[in-house]
């Protein structure tokens, strides 16, 4: 997908990654919150689902790497736009 970053979507979707990992690790924070401080097995389940808060990150930076959005190639150069803001530019001579 080529998309420049003029839109709000493409933007957007390049803070997905960030989005997975920091809500992830408020939902693995509340979760952790409501066990007893010792009970091992609280703390496994709460391990465990911060590594599958990392594995997310992961796969969505991985995913927004390899088919997300694209950004597409600059402006041409003033030599070669047409008339417009290049061309009140001031010329070597």
């Amino acid at each position: 997908m080529n998309a420049a970053l003029i839109g709000g979507v493409p933007a957007a979707l390049a803070l997905l990654p960030d989005l997975v990992v920091g809500a992830g690790a408020m939902v693995v924070l509340l979760l952790a919150t409501f066990g007893r401080e010792g009970d091992l097995a609280h703390a496994r389940r709460i391990n465990l689902a911060a590594m599958a808060v990392c594995l997310a990150g992961i796969a969505a930076a991985s995913w927004l790497a390899t088919s997300g959005p694209t950004i597409a190639t600059g402006p041409r150069s003033c030599s070669s736009a047409p008339p417009g803001p290049c061309s009140s530019a001031p010329r070597a001579t």
